[in-house]
């Protein structure tokens, strides 16, 4: 069985900022990544919504408008918390 060479402190922190720089850069690319389907998926069901939606009369209730984005950033924000 081989042995595990001993390590100086140096290269102990050398290996511990590499494997944190390797997986934190993981982690931000996949958060990107999740970030940026949820938002194309939002945009395109609201999307739909506009164009469709079964409970819309014709051009009004439109989604575009500020204090609607709010709401639905705030319910958005808020489930994130409860869930």
């Amino acid at each position: 069985m081989s042995q595990i060479p001993a390590l100086s402190y140096l290269s102990l922190l050398d290996r511990l900022a590499s494997v944190h720089q390797q997986t934190h850069r993981a982690a931000v690319t996949a958060v990107s990544q999740a970030t940026t389907w949820r938002n194309w998926l939002i945009g395109a069901w609201i999307f739909e919504y506009e164009q469709a939606g079964s409970d819309r009369a014709h051009g009004e209730r439109r989604l575009c408008g500020p204090e609607v984005r709010a709401r639905i950033l705030g319910r958005l924000s808020r489930d994130e918390h409860h869930g």
